[in-house]
């Protein structure tokens, strides 16, 4: 077995990765690396000193203490997502409930506003312009509660409680999974 080419595996970096670090150029280490260059500068300091990181970081590991860590991440992640969905669902349906009101409101209100920008002849600028800025703003309101948005809210609920179950079950088989 190559012990060099082990060692450069073992730390997922590149050939000339591993040059830099032993001061060489990529060329001279493939060499070392392939055991055409018996012997490189730092090779007695450097080499054993990876590798006795390694077997340490190997023999510490094997109580798989980072993956506990990274499985505890994912299981506080996923507990407070939970916490925070039906809140967020709470917030869309009450928004739901008023988009339809809005819009009703704002296609009533932009009538208005259209018929009184066709008969604002009478009326000084800023008035004409204030008319002109309301029937915009209607515009917009019926733009963000017509049916696609309406639909798209609803959308979004389905998404949060789908993403809710999901994260329920995947806690439960978290938490099911022996520990050790």
């Amino acid at each position: 077995m190559n012990y060099i080419l082990s060692l450069r595996e073992k730390l997922n970096c590149s050939q000339r990765d591993m040059a830099h670090f032993f001061k060489l150029t990529r060329s001279m280490y493939v060499r070392f690396e392939n055991e055409k260059a018996s012997f490189i500068p730092d090779a007695l300091i450097c080499v054993p000193f990876l590798g006795d990181v390694i077997r340490k970081v190997d023999e510490e590991s094997a109580d798989k203490s980072e993956e506990k860590s990274e499985k505890s991440n994912l299981i506080a992640f996923l507990e407070q997502r939970n916490r925070i969905i039906p809140g967020e669902i709470e917030k869309l349906k009450q928004h739901r409930a008023k988009m339809e009101a809005t819009y009703h409101r704002a296609f009533q209100a932009k009538k208005y506003y259209t018929e009184a920008n066709l008969m604002s002849e009478k009326l000084d600028y800023s008035r004409k312009v204030w008319l002109q800025s309301k029937e915009t703003e209607q515009e917009v309101l019926l733009s963000k509660n017509n049916l696609i948005a309406q639909r798209n809210n609803e959308l979004k609920v389905a998404q949060l409680e789908v993403e809710l179950t999901m994260n329920t079950a995947l806690l439960s088989k978290l938490n099911e999974e022996p520990k050790g």
